[in-house]
């Protein structure tokens, strides 16, 4: 419905993305949009009206859900500005209190402290729940909140200033450590929504990491609605003098203000942005003497090749530099040689004070240009040379007796081999076949609909790769407007006469984080030779699609221990006085440690979240499959390591993942990777059901995981921002829509449920002494709390060797009366038992000390004794 008026908005195009699914409103506002189940972001947009989207809409099995989008004029009119203000109010910041001001001034400080932008903030939420957000998410449901209806009404430059006061608030704002937070969603610091407009979602996105510094920290961005003409000095509200928060002249137009009157005037900044103002010139307005930093925007140097000239045999290496000051890697890193683009690897350095890209190539007789491409993501391209290309290499005919290229090498054990092939100019896409599609001067060169379609496909002419591959892995860059769909396609070639079958590309499934990439699952082939097809469709209302890149990526990840050989090695090594399941060892799949970059960060374990890795293995050895599934996510994705946790194959085999041993975080779930165990099952379960074997050992290992973490298999608990099954699918914890684990391993989730729990009553248990603690001091009742694992039926305690107290609750809880016991240290033991007699102990000293208090008290003359 129109937000000012009340009435329907007919024809409003809703659609979840991930799902490309839509509908149209009919005549009186209402739709439906079938979606599976799972954690949706869902968009409505309609001419003269500002996109909108709902994020984090849980949706369950078989559930229908209200969702009703109020949608704001794009141009209001008077009455209709009128109408939304009295509507949509705007809220501002809770200020610092004057103790807090008082402080700080008395210290000398500048109100603020933080120094670098965090790339993720704690977010409290109205429930009582804590969210972990990446920074530019979390500000895209503010800005919104405090702007009001006014984000329809100003120009970008004042939703900017909006954007990057914001941003700085966020930084400094700490006020809820005590509940593993640091902001809340209310007032109290500042106004969050799960809504986001088009406009500020802009705004965030271009000031990406841009913050106002004061004396090299970022500052306090105070603001408020509007003032009086003028705003006010700090002192003037708190007493407290804050060098950046001056009082200066405001052109709001309001005679009274509305809010504290410090820092940024939002009306005020409106103002200023109609006049032509940047948002760098409305913040040093409005913040005396800050500094505004720009974008780290992306920067290129030292851009050659090697050797300048040779014959066609000769290997030339195109190598560039690459700066970018948020050390964010590109989602594109190109060499454009003669006109067609090669992607560049990372080959060395760091990326925020330059990381080298090189690519070696041969390369025909002739004269040959060539020029860098990069983008990163944030609206931010660069090219080296800045214009126009650079001249070289000179290339001749090999001379008679010349040495010939030496062949692809065989890659050593563990070691995988890599190459890709890009496309992203007008000439890369100017040879295959078109149905539909067209070649499109957009930027360097893309794909488009052709014009009048409403679909249309683009099919590649075959590539033969520089290697010979086992698995090829996909990234592309597209413009997708609501309503608009892309789907891409692959088929292999050992030979380049016999092709597999046409394979669509499902989107990648571990997820680490939000990175601004588009990555395809890998699929898996052993081949020489790939050919891929695009198809691009959109609605009649929808904005025309375009893709801008696609790269391919080759893999050989043949080389290393076979999955035979692995398990082999690891039940050699296996214990076999336990019956622990068998893992393989990185080591026994073999991982390059060379591609393991990511630190390990730990959490306690709450969860299990299991994943299919989407598609088939194509008669590729899993331990092969695992190597791949490694170097794509360490290195083609940058994670530094793999993102699962565990990996268990169609043969029951299960490998170990990411490295860091118990509750180290793993790259799989995005925000739900803090706390969980990410399992994949080998293979696309869509429709098919796994192995018996993947499936027992995928019991195995939950029951044995899930007794050491206590973890009950069966149960539910709030993990990050919702209540969700302590075993679940990726599909349960997604904003993205995947259908993961599948169909047929979801179904399965219920029986694996209690098939685990059942497996913990027949292995040792685990039990805990939760309170006290080793060396605990003990006088009069001491509160003993324990805890078992969850197949134990029976928590017994013992002092000194003698039973106190038998409970069967989980956790128990026993009041300890220590008055009758000596002073002096005194053991006290957890026996945790199970149904099936399995049991185990642990044990913490104590010193007990119930030796009266000694001395005399002196009462004052009007109390009572």
């Amino acid at each position: 419905m129109d937000l000012s008026t009340g009435l329907p908005v007919a024809g409003a195009l809703v659609s979840a993305e991930a799902a490309a699914a839509e509908a149209a409103a009919a005549e009186a506002g209402d739709f439906r949009l079938a979606l599976p189940p799972g954690t949706w972001a869902v968009h409505a947009s309609a001419p003269g009206y500002i996109g909108m989207t709902h994020t984090r809409q849980a949706l369950a099995e078989g559930e229908w859900r209200e969702l009703a989008f109020a949608m704001i004029p794009a141009a209001p009119t008077e009455a209709q500005r009128a109408a939304l203000e009295a509507k949509f109010p705007p809220a501002e910041p809770a200020p610092p209190s004057a103790a807090e001001m008082a402080a700080l001034a008395a210290e000398g400080a500048t109100l603020s402290s933080a120094v670098e932008l965090p790339a993720a903030i704690r977010v409290l939420m109205t429930d009582g729940s804590v969210v972990v957000m990446a920074l530019d998410e979390y500000l895209k449901g503010v800005v919104p909140v405090e702007m009001g209806w006014r984000l329809a009404d100003w120009p970008l430059e004042a939703l900017k200033a909006q954007a990057v006061a914001a941003r700085c608030y966020a930084a400094n704002t700490h006020k809820h450590a005590d509940v593993g937070a640091d902001i809340c969603t209310t007032t109290h610091c500042q106004a969050w929504s799960a809504t986001h407009y088009d406009t500020t979602d802009r705004a965030v996105t271009e000031t990406h990491s841009v913050v106002a510094r004061y004396g090299g920290q970022i500052i306090e961005a105070l603001y408020h609605s509007h003032c009086d003409g003028h705003t006010r000095n700090s002192e003037d509200v708190w007493s407290a003098a804050v060098p950046y928060l001056r009082g200066v002249s405001c052109p709001c137009g309001f005679s009274w203000k509305s809010g504290h009157g410090v820092g940024m005037c939002q009306w005020g900044a409106g103002a200023l942005a109609k006049q032509g103002r940047t948002f760098q010139q409305i913040l040093q307005h409005y913040y005396t003497g800050v500094t505004i930093s720009a974008p780290a925007l992306p920067q290129l140097r030292d851009g050659r090749v090697d050797p300048p000239q040779g014959n066609a045999y000769t290997a030339f290496t195109f190598q560039v530099t690459y700066a970018d000051g948020d050390g964010d890697p590109p989602v594109e890193a190109v060499v454009v040689i003669d006109g067609r683009s090669q992607a560049l690897t990372r080959v060395s350095g760091d990326l925020a004070s330059g990381a080298v890209y090189a690519l070696a190539t041969s390369l025909p007789p002739g004269d040959h240009t060539y020029r860098f491409h990069f983008d990163d993501g944030y609206g931010h391209a660069v090219d080296w040379p800045a214009g126009g290309v650079s001249n070289g290499p000179a290339v001749t005919e090999p001379t008679k007796g010349a040495p010939t290229p030496t062949p692809t090498r065989t890659p050593a054990p563990g070691e995988v081999l890599s190459a890709k092939w890009t496309q992203t100019t007008l000439a890369d896409w100017g040879e295959g076949e078109y149905d539909g599609l067209a070649a499109a001067p957009l930027g360097n060169g893309a794909l488009a609909l052709a014009p009048g379609a409403l679909s249309g496909s683009y099919t590649s002419p075959a590539q033969r790769a520089p290697l010979d591959f086992v698995a090829l892995g996909s990234t592309w860059r597209a413009e997708l407007p609501a309503g608009a769909t892309l789907a891409i396609a692959l088929r292999a070639s050992a030979d380049g006469a016999t092709w597999s079958p046409w394979t669509a590309l499902p989107d990648a499934d571990a997820e680490r984080e939000e990175d601004g990439a588009a990555y395809g699952e890998l699929v898996y082939y052993a081949g020489r030779h790939v050919q891929y097809r695009v198809t691009l469709t959109r609605s009649s209302t929808a904005l025309e699609p375009s893709l801008s890149a696609l790269t391919v990526i080759y893999i050989d990840s043949s080389q290393g221990p076979t999955a035979a050989e692995a398990r082999a090695q690891a039940l050699a090594e296996s214990k076999s006085d336990t019956a622990e399941p068998v893992v393989i060892s990185r080591a026994g799949w073999g991982a390059n440690e060379a591609y393991m970059t990511w630190a390990p960060e730990y959490r306690p374990v709450k969860t299990f979240i299991i994943h299919h890795t989407v598609t088939s293995s194509g008669g590729v050895d899993p331990a092969a499959v695992v190597r791949a599934i490694y170097y794509y996510h360490a290195v083609t994705h940058d994670w530094g390591d793999i993102g699962y946790n565990y990996v268990i194959d169609d043969r029951g085999n299960i490998y170990e993942g990411r490295t860091g041993g118990e509750g180290v975080v793993g790259g799989h779930a995005k925000n739900y990777n803090f706390g969980s165990i990410g399992i994949a099952l080998l293979g696309d379960y869509e429709s098919a059901s796994p192995a018996s074997a993947a499936v027992a050992s995928l019991v195995e290992l939950i029951a044995w995981k899930g007794n050491r973490h206590f973890v009950h298999p069966t149960g539910s608990g709030f993990f990050i921002d919702q209540t969700l099954p302590n075993i679940m699918g990726h599909r349960d914890a997604s904003d993205t829509g995947t259908t993961c684990p599948g169909d047929g391993a979801y179904a399965l989730l219920p029986s694996i449920r209690q098939q685990a729990l059942t497996r913990m009553g027949r292995i040792p248990p685990a039990g805990r002494i939760l309170e006290p603690l080793h060396g605990a001091l003990a006088r009069d009742v001491l509160a003993v709390r324990v805890q078992g694992s969850p197949a134990v039926t029976q928590l017994a305690l013992y002092v000194d060797g003698a039973q106190q107290a038998v409970g069967t609750a989980n956790p128990f809880a026993w009041k300890w009366n220590t008055a009758a016991l000596a002073d002096g240290w005194h053991e006290l033991k957890l026996v945790a038992r199970t149904a099936l007699g399995k049991s185990h102990e642990s044990a913490v000293m104590v010193n007990v000390d119930n030796t009266p208090p000694t001395g005399a008290a002196s009462l004052p003359a009007y109390a009572k004794s």
